[in-house]
């Protein structure tokens, strides 16, 4: 953080509570979730009613990846009550990533939310003989929640702590 002279003052560094690690997930998440819904809302108009399963894969690969690229908001972005540092062995304190760093974080954050992807499908695909289809759908409508409030922030959390060669990222309180 830099002063009203550009000088670097010192923010202090924290442990990302629940609240920052969703704003953090969110504003990676909130741009591809839309783009997913837009892309499933005209695909679903222009294919067949039996392509349910593509589109839902389809919109699963399109926020994963988009997340990769829009990872660069994580570290750039002054959330309300923090910001996220790169810190380097020996280097002053940085805002934003290369995108060696990048893609290394990326694929930190993918791997909570593709287990539970895969955890989901195989769960429904267990349980589908045993409940109405009705059942389905609701299970189904409850883990988008439950992907955004539990796995999102979760992964944020593994892709904080997790150990980068060369670099590390650091949540710091905001001075203001």
């Amino acid at each position: 953080m830099t002063d009203a002279e550009g000088t670097r003052t010192l923010s202090q560094p924290i442990n990302m509570t629940w609240r920052q690690e969703l704003a953090a997930f969110w504003s990676i998440l909130w741009p591809c979730w839309v783009l997913s819904v837009l892309f499933a809302a005209v695909l679903s108009r222009i294919t067949a009613p039996t392509m349910t399963s593509a589109i839902r894969i389809t919109q699963t690969f399109i926020v994963l990846f988009g997340q990769g690229f829009l990872l660069f908001r994580l570290a750039r972005k002054k959330y309300r009550t923090f910001w996220i540092g790169v810190l380097h062995q020996g280097e002053p304190l940085k805002q934003n990533l290369s995108f060696f760093e990048q893609s290394r974080v990326w694929l930190q954050l993918l791997w909570p939310q593709v287990a539970f992807q895969v955890i989901f499908a195989l769960f429904t695909f267990w349980i589908t003989d045993w409940v109405s289809g009705q059942t389905l759908r609701s299970v189904n409508s409850l883990s988008q929640p439950f992907y955004i409030l539990v796995v999102g922030p979760a992964a944020i959390r593994w892709a904080m702590y997790a150990n980068y060669r060369g670099f590390r990222l650091q949540a710091y309180r905001r001075n203001e």
